[in-house]
């Protein structure tokens, strides 16, 4: 990858995501590899320093919060290259400091990569067994009953349950994502910045609009995502439901190239008025 030269912050961007997008090609990680592509074209679009490092933000979150044989390559990758950015999370490492699984997001990042974990070397057969525990001890716990779907213990009645904790958010470019539970993500949109165009064009303006819109940059720019969500539009927000993070952050992505393109938006919107999806 050539480097810009005036801009550090781009070229460590494009740098990571050159390395993100080897590790995934090996997958053939296609959801991915699109999301890294938005990623590229919001940056062009949106070069200054603080733009870049939100970015950037948003690309490390799956680094930083997941678990397994890729997230161990990328790291290491970007050691090997030199690049000046710091793990700031190794949830596997945390997890046998603090003794216990914490937290329902991460039993779910390691159950899902707990014999990946193994196979690349991150863990040995000791540790293995330790970490069954603590997931199995997670899982058994009275307080994290309601996430499993278990019945509520009749043992000690008197004792006042605690409060299963509120799904945590997390802000993207244009919207924000929430992991509800174990395979259920939901994407929040507010698309005010659209609304007056839309209202003038004799549309709703809220969710029912901002949907039509979001069809139609995907009919655009990435056909094969549809089938990935559920949509949910209300009057006052879009949301969009998947059993994976990955889709929602490249819808994400498409929707603040709308909110910044005018060019991407009237395409977008006539396709949306072609399809007959928004209202």
């Amino acid at each position: 990858m050539a480097k810009t030269g005036a801009n550090p912050h781009k070229d460590r961007l494009f740098a990571l995501l050159d390395i993100a997008e080897a590790i995934r090609r090996e997958s053939a990680d296609e959801l991915a590899l699109a999301f890294y592509a938005e990623l590229r074209a919001l940056a062009g679009e949106h070069p200054t320093a603080a733009a870049v490092r939100s970015l950037e933000t948003d690309f490390l979150v799956e680094w930083n919060e997941g678990a397994g044989p890729e997230v161990e390559a990328f790291w290491r990758k970007v050691g090997e290259a030199n690049i000046d950015l710091q793990r700031r999370r190794d949830i596997v490492a945390e997890t046998f400091a603090r003794g216990r699984v914490a937290t329902m997001e991460e039993y779910c990042t390691i159950e899902d990569a707990f014999e990946a974990l193994q196979t690349c070397g991150k863990v040995s057969d000791e540790q293995a067994n330790l970490l069954n525990e603590m997931l199995d001890a997670f899982a058994d716990a009275p307080e994290n009953g309601a996430l499993f779907g278990h019945a509520p213990s009749p043992a000690k009645p008197s004792k006042p349950s605690k409060k299963a904790k509120a799904p945590k958010a997390k802000k993207l470019a244009a919207g924000q994502l929430v992991e509800v539970g174990p395979n259920q993500y939901r994407y929040d949109y507010v698309g005010s910045a659209l609304t007056p165009m839309l209202q003038k064009k004799g549309y709703q303006g809220g969710g029912e609009s901002w949907a039509g819109i979001a069809r139609g940059v995907m009919a655009l720019e990435a056909p094969e995502l549809e089938a990935e969500f559920r949509f949910d539009p209300e009057a006052g927000c879009l949301a969009l439901w998947a059993t994976a993070a990955a889709p929602l952050r490249v819808v994400d992505a498409l929707l603040a190239r709308v909110e910044s393109d005018a060019g991407l938006r009237k395409r977008a919107l006539a396709r949306a008025e072609a399809d007959r999806v928004i209202e």
